[in-house]
């Protein structure tokens, strides 16, 4: 139907120009003199150029678009290029060039706009470039360049949409962390998760400097005596528990910080060498099983680049469900931006059970728990659960704090 409606405007915006072109004609006949033909003459031009644009095949146009890589992190820059070349060398007053941008991408920042009006004239070819200051994280599809010419009169206009594929995917930013579990929290005066950590340390295979962290058992009394430092022992193998990250995928405003967050202390898990599993929970649940490694890292960032908000999501009812397919050996982290008095009993009864949990409550940059979120967080801190409140992005040293943070 609009393809029809197109067809019928066009042909009734010829029939205009030609009907002009007929008055004006008519118009010199029969006044006759300097001033009628004048205007007559003066006007062909202009209404030829309409009729020649008209028959103008603009669909013989190559439209092409590059973009710098198939692969970002949040916060990088997107520069993309579009170059149309045309056969026919007819000169064309403009041409307007336009990105169709997807919906989540029209509020980026652009320091160089990805629609553009360019008088080319005789130029058989035309390159411009656009540039996305700080991509969002997510999957991206650019589809179509939108092209379009007129003439002097505003009454021919020729528009195509050219198809031209790409696919982006803008990994979440991972912030680089430390990640230390709560063995001898304790000590420091924590409040304690019961994170199972085992650790072989029957061979020393060097000192290092003490690291917030370290156990007193740990430390070189010979070698903090020589350096004046506290030196600690390295120890052949350091092998830590398996854990289970579970994420909410609940809308929030503060949806992509837990984004930020979940990609950053999996990542940080990793790199100590820990097994990890993630378990996405939505309307569909995405789970990938305990691994470790780069393949493993790339999955889950894999899934954090495409995950979406959503608006209803049963996240403590099918915690038990998914909980239960895992050995109690395992630590349990849980990533959200809710808290409950359902998801507060559900911690309390997996506690009672000896299970290991730390939860993280993710709130945007600005936001402060509510006080029916600090009694809950209080009532679970009793029944040996750590509970972390990250902050927007600040969370570095979440894991070394000491105290509620």
């Amino acid at each position: 139907m609009k393809k029809v409606n197109n067809f019928v405007l066009f042909f009734g915006k010829f029939f205009l120009v030609l009907l002009l072109l007929a008055g004006i004609f008519v118009y010199a006949m029969f006044q006759g003199g300097f001033v009628s033909w004048f205007l007559f003459f003066s006007f062909l031009p202009f209404v030829c150029y309409s009729l020649i644009l008209a028959i103008y095949p603009i669909r013989f146009f190559e439209v092409e678009r590059t973009i710098n890589q198939s692969q970002f992190i949040a916060g990088e820059k997107l520069t993309g290029t579009i170059t149309i070349r045309r056969k026919y060398p007819l000169p064309l007053l403009y041409i307007l060039i336009e990105e169709t941008l997807p919906a989540s991408l029209l509020n980026a920042i652009q320091s160089k706009r990805s629609k553009i009006i360019v008088f080319s004239w005789f130029k058989r070819s035309y390159s411009y470039e656009y540039i996305i200051e700080s991509i969002p994280r997510g999957e991206f599809k650019l589809s179509n360049i939108r092209v379009k010419t007129g003439d002097f009169l505003g009454l021919i206009e020729k528009e195509r949409n050219y198809t031209a594929e790409h696919s982006i995917l803008v990994y979440p930013k991972c912030i680089d962390m430390i990640y230390s579990q709560g063995e001898n929290q304790f000590e420091q005066g924590m409040t304690s998760s019961r994170l199972k950590v085992h650790r072989e340390t029957a061979v020393t295979t060097g000192v290092r400097e003490y690291r917030n962290g370290d156990r007193f058992s740990w430390i070189d009394w010979k070698s903090t005596a020589r350096k004046n430092t506290i030196m600690t022992k390295e120890f052949e193998q350091q092998q830590s528990n398996d854990i289970v990250v579970f994420f909410d995928q609940s809308r929030s405003v503060a949806f992509e910080h837990s984004v930020t967050f979940a990609a950053s202390v999996t990542n940080a898990i990793l790199q100590r060498g820990s097994q990890i599993g993630f378990i996405s929970i939505g309307k569909e649940n995405v789970e990938i099983p305990l691994g470790s490694g780069g393949i493993q890292k790339q999955q889950i960032q894999h899934h954090l680049a495409r995950v979406k908000a959503e608006e209803e999501v049963a996240f403590t009812a099918q915690l038990e469900s998914e909980i239960a397919k895992y050995h109690r050996s395992v630590s349990i982290m849980l990533i959200s931006t809710h808290l409950n008095e359902e998801m507060m009993q559900f911690m309390k009864r997996m506690a009672l059970s000896n299970a290991s949990i730390i939860f993280n409550l993710v709130k945007d940059n600005d936001a402060k728990p509510s006080t029916e979120e600090l009694q809950l967080i209080e009532s679970i801190e009793k029944n040996r659960i750590l509970p972390k409140i990250i902050y927007g992005e600040r969370f570095t040293d979440v894991f070394n704090e000491v105290g509620r943070p």
